[in-house]
Formats: C-alpha cells, structure tokens, sequence
C-alpha cells in the first residue's frame, strides 16, 4: 500500500485547557471562554457547601480583587447598567431596585459563565418583580430606620439631647444587614426562592458559625460605597458596579452556581407572577 504524504498525515491533538474552553450553558449565548478565577500560589478550586453549615471560608481579600478582575471584564456594561438601574429607581421611586439588583447580579453571573452581558439583562429581574420588590422593601426600611437612627433625638424639657444609643445600634447592625441583603437577590431570582425564604438562607449563611467575618465584609462594602460617592459621585459608578460584583464572587463561594439561568424546576411560590 502507498503512504500517506507527510502532509496529510494526522497531526498531533492537543488538549483544551480550561480557559480555551467555553461554557454552554445556554444555546447561542455564549461568546468567550467562561470566567476563571486568577491562579494564585495555593491552588483554589470554588467550594459551595450548603449555607447551613457554615464551612465557606470568608475570604473577603480574594472576593474584592475577583470582583475587581471581573468588573474590568466587562466595565463600559456595568457601569452603564448601573446607571441605567439608578436613573429607573429614581423615577419610580426605587419601585423596580430591587428587581433591577437581581438582574445585575445576573448579568455578572452571565459574565462567569461565559456569556456577554448586556444592559437589557437587568430586566430579567422582572421575571421575579414581587419577590425582589418585597425584599428591597425589607431592605430599605432596614437601611432607613438603622441609618437614621443616629440621628434620632429627644426632648427633655426644653433641652434636646442626642442618644448615643441609635448610633451604636446602627453601627453594629448595619454591616450585618449589608451581608445578608448581599445573598437573598441572587436567591430570589436564580435559585427561585420567595422573599422569607431567600432572608432564611442568607441569614443562616451569614449568621450559621461566625457573623463577625461577614461584618467585617459589609463594614468595608459601605466604606467602599462611601469613598465612591466623592469626587462629585461620579466614582460611585465605578465602585458601585465594582462591589456588586465582589457580592457575587461570595455568593458563588457561599452557594454556588447553578446550570442554565432560569432553567432550574420552577416551583410554586409565594407571591411568584411569572
């Protein structure tokens, strides 16, 4: 028998390796290699242990320069989307933030898997709009009564004097409610949970073995919120998106990811329109 030419000889194959690989998760939407944590000397493989337990390490380090690497990723979309976001809860009188909160936390979910974001993607939250707009009720009150408390007053004749009380309240719970809040949009909307179920599992989360970690985490998320609000507020587009992401670097550590957005079981739930 004649040889094959040199030429069309079978080449060597080589082996893909992760990051050339991209994920397929949802049919034609995937446009790029799947998000990869940066490698570091001591390998790290994502953990998702159930949030009862309690065994996620908190890493609030890693989870700021992931959430940073990720942000860059896609930075011109998430800052428009953020806008976008403020400018529509403004108008409706935060009505749509929290649905809109979950539908950015989509969007950076797309962009670990794999997939291109896009601005329109904040409207997915929408497809769980009484939930996420119960727990932002939730949220808002929170936030209000504990970030006014340190102002409250009261008379003592015709003196007002300032209670010291408030103030420490609010500094001690609101980094707590920070932590919690972080988890129960991304619960809401992709594992499909109602609003008292997503705030029970964030709560056992946060509060299973040591919450003192995850104030820590939310102490820093509002110092961070804070700091981009100088310089005219215009840094707040920046480290606003910039955190949320950070947020959903540990919520994929606490909880995991599931497969196709919005292809677990759907269930019936509590307050659940879609």
């Amino acid at each position: 028998m004649m040889e094959a030419p040199a030429s069309l000889e079978e080449a060597p194959t080589r082996r893909l390796s992760e990051r050339d690989r991209a994920t397929q998760h949802a049919p034609g939407g995937v446009t790029r290699p799947a998000y990869l944590p940066p490698e570091s000397p001591t390998s790290y493989a994502p953990m998702a242990p159930p949030s009862a337990t309690g065994e996620t390490p908190v890493d609030m380090g890693r989870w700021l320069s992931e959430g940073w690497q990720l942000y860059k990723r896609d930075a011109g979309t998430f800052s428009m989307a953020f806008l976008v976001m403020l400018l529509l809860s403004l108008v409706t009188l935060t009505v749509l933030t929290g649905p809109l909160l979950a539908g950015f936390y989509h969007m950076v979910f797309k962009s670990m898997r794999g997939e291109r974001p896009r601005v329109g993607d904040l409207f997915k939250g929408l497809d769980r709009f009484w939930p996420n707009a119960f727990a932002w009720l939730v949220n808002a009150v929170l936030m209000s009564v504990l970030g006014g408390g340190s102002s409250v007053r009261y008379s003592v004749g015709a003196v007002t004097v300032s209670s010291p009380l408030f103030g420490l309240i609010s500094f001690v719970l609101s980094p707590l409610v920070w932590a919690v809040f972080m988890f129960v949009y991304p619960l809401i909307l992709e594992r499909r949970r109602d609003t008292a179920a997503a705030l029970d599992e964030a709560i056992r989360a946060v509060f299973g073995r040591n919450a003192l970690p995850f104030w820590v985490c939310g102490f820093i998320f509002e110092i961070l919120s804070f700091i981009g609000l100088l310089a005219c507020g215009i840094g707040f587009f920046v480290s606003a998106p910039f955190i949320l992401c950070a947020q959903a670097i540990a919520y994929r550590d606490t909880f995991g990811l599931i497969g196709p957005w919005s292809q677990s079981p759907s269930q019936s739930l509590w307050m659940d329109r879609d």
